[in-house]
């Protein structure tokens, strides 16, 4: 799981590099297996660091929506 969190947030900044509005998909994917794996851990105050980031990721897609 780890592995494939590091490969989309690899592709969601390589997607920003190249202006793709898909990089907040993969951004917002990748916070939600974070929130899944910080939430097994006991780690809450990641989980709900992570929360605020996928907030960022649909505001982001939102907005270059447009």
């Amino acid at each position: 799981m780890t592995w494939t969190i590091l490969i989309l947030g690899i592709a969601g900044q390589v997607a920003n590099i190249y202006k793709s509005r898909w990089c907040f998909v993969a951004w917002g994917i990748c916070n939600l297996c974070m929130v899944w794996l910080c939430w097994h851990d006991g780690r809450y105050p990641m989980v709900a660091l992570y929360i605020i980031y996928n907030g960022f990721a649909v505001w982001g897609w939102v907005k270059w929506g447009r």
